[in-house]
């Protein structure tokens, strides 16, 4: 239940920063409609060619902003362990991103044995690229995208057999298995929005420093080291999620930091 509302918070976050947006964009242009008013034809030498005078928007060639995987945090109060994930995003011209992502998962998957424990501990990285598409007055953006993603771990756990007419009680352990690896690739399709920090003031900048969003991840496993002739086989993989099916559907919700503005 909790992330699940977490998810529908963060939605509604996004969705009034967009109206915000869409507030502060129409009364600033009701303010500056005399600063484009089309030129008075000259009676002399008439120029039918531009009618009108038009707003060019220049692109920024380049900025870079950092990526904090907040929906995560909220895991460190459960005694299900420590999850985080950070990133970086280079941005070319407003419309293509280079992406990296580093994570962690320190994790005890209370649910993957009944009658004992399971905890694993690894990081995983991810690289990518996408297209970024602007919307709502180009304060808010959806991307499209693709990542690579590789993640190095160790798992290790205890289970019981209970006491049965034929059989005595028994506890096992297996583990730690050392260096255990995955890989997969995924589709990324993400949105984000300005966080207006002085609302009242739509030109300031430090409306466009941070950005709030959310990311939809279709993984598809590569490989893994599986452990299917062992005991009790892997139960997941750091940075793509449980391994019932080699095809997996996630959401992450992030912060998007631009030092520079945006």
């Amino acid at each position: 239940m909790k992330p699940l509302l977490i998810v529908i918070f963060s939605w509604f976050v996004f969705i009034c920063q967009a109206q915000i947006d869409s507030i502060a964009f129409a009364s600033s242009s009701k303010d500056t409609t005399v600063l484009f008013q089309p030129k008075k034809a000259d009676t002399k030498k008439p120029n039918t060619s531009k009618s009108q005078d038009t707003v060019k928007v220049k692109l920024q060639p380049f900025n870079f902003a950092f990526l904090v995987d907040y929906g995560k945090i909220f895991t460190y109060p459960t005694p299900l362990g420590e999850k985080w994930e950070l990133g970086t995003s280079v941005e070319l011209w407003e419309r293509i991103e280079i992406v990296g992502e580093y994570g962690k998962w320190e994790k005890n998957f209370e649910q993957a044995i009944s009658t004992g424990t399971y905890n694993m501990i690894g990081t995983y990285w991810r690289l990518g690229a996408g297209m970024l598409l602007p919307f709502n007055n180009i304060s808010s953006r959806i991307g499209l995208g693709f990542r690579y993603g590789q993640s190095q771990f160790r798992d290790e756990g205890t289970y019981k057999i209970e006491a049965t007419t034929l059989t005595e009680a028994a506890a096992f352990q297996f583990g730690p298995r050392e260096g255990s690896k995955g890989k997969w690739i995924s589709g990324v399709l993400s949105t984000f929005s300005e966080l207006k920090l002085r609302p009242k003031i739509p030109d300031s900048p430090l409306n466009k420093i941070i950005k709030v969003g959310a990311t939809i991840r279709y993984k598809v496993m590569l490989s893994y080291d599986r452990y299917e002739d062992e005991a009790f086989p892997t139960y997941a993989v750091p940075g793509f999620g449980r391994t019932f099916s080699d095809h997996v559907l996630t959401i992450n919700l992030f912060l998007r930091i631009y030092p520079r503005g945006f």
